[in-house]
């Protein structure tokens, strides 16, 4: 889905924004590098967009090193190989020409863009989100993942968010909140208003604090249990609280999106066991 506001342009997992001389894109989308169509394509979208605007695009901010949202990278570079990687040096991204740290403002053709560590959801803790402070936007990579309205219902691929770093991840969330923008565009491509942004923050920051409050009550209960069976613990509770649904809480810790793991030892468990293992740690 397509979205514009002002300056700035989305379309799926990819979204630009227009400034003086050039397009400056927030990641790069994988559409194209995992073998879908050109066509309605991120790649494609962008270059329609370069094409109309008459402007190349200068520099890409990537959120993060996961694969769906860089893997068209070197597509850019054949278009524009000129173009500036900007992107947190923990990640291990080849030909980084700006590495930032967080804390950082950049000043791009004449929009002013703060870039703000907000680690918990990657695993190399490199991610990003971007602030242009003019228009109160945020770009918040993976950073929100409510999976679902509301902490009572969850209608998500799944009950939890995907994370690693539980209590990094609440500090995070918690800064983003008091950051308090009007709008918000996920590294998933929904373009959020205020309240809505707000909510969703608030959803994904109730649903790691359960886990970790969970893990907690669990670890204190059972001390001579396993990690591994705790964590299996806390899914199977918040999946009952958020009414997700015995049956597809099940199927996820069957089926594999991705050969070797299942979407439960993937997605849903690295999150949960730092949580366990920090709770291991008090008692």
């Amino acid at each position: 889905m397509a979205h514009r506001y002002g300056p700035i342009s989305s379309h799926h997992m990819i979204a630009w924004m227009e400034c003086e001389s050039a397009l400056v894109t927030v990641d790069t989308g994988w559409d194209v590098a995992i073998g879908e169509s050109y066509l309605d394509s991120d790649l494609e979208a962008l270059v329609q967009a370069s094409l109309t605007s008459e402007k190349p695009v200068s520099h890409v901010l990537l959120t993060h090193n996961h694969r769906d949202h860089r893997l068209n990278l070197p597509f850019l570079l054949e278009h524009w190989p000129d173009l500036q990687l900007c992107a947190h040096p923990a990640g291990n991204v080849e030909g980084i020409a700006m590495p930032l740290q967080g804390g950082e403002t950049l000043v791009i053709g004449g929009q002013t863009i703060q870039a703000l560590h907000t680690p918990g959801h990657s695993q190399e803790r490199d991610e990003l989100s971007f602030y242009l402070p003019e228009h109160r936007f945020l770009f918040c990579g993976d950073a929100l993942q409510p999976q679902g309205p509301s902490y009572a219902y969850s209608n998500g691929p799944s009950p939890v968010p995907y994370f690693h770093y539980g209590d990094e991840y609440q500090r995070t969330l918690e800064r983003l909140i008091a950051l308090d923008p009007l709008h918000i565009l996920t590294g998933h491509g929904s373009f959020l208003a205020s309240e809505q942004g707000k909510q969703w923050l608030r959803v994904t920051l109730t649903t790691i604090m359960r886990i970790d409050e969970l893990a907690m009550e669990l670890v204190e209960r059972y001390p001579d249990k396993g990690a591994e069976w705790h964590a299996e613990s806390v899914y199977d509770q918040i999946a009952d609280e958020r009414h997700y649904g015995l049956r597809a809480a099940t199927q996820r810790k069957r089926q594999s999106t991705y050969p070797g793991e299942t979407d439960y030892e993937r997605f849903d468990r690295p999150g949960i066991l730092d949580a366990v293992r920090r709770a291991q740690q008090i008692f």
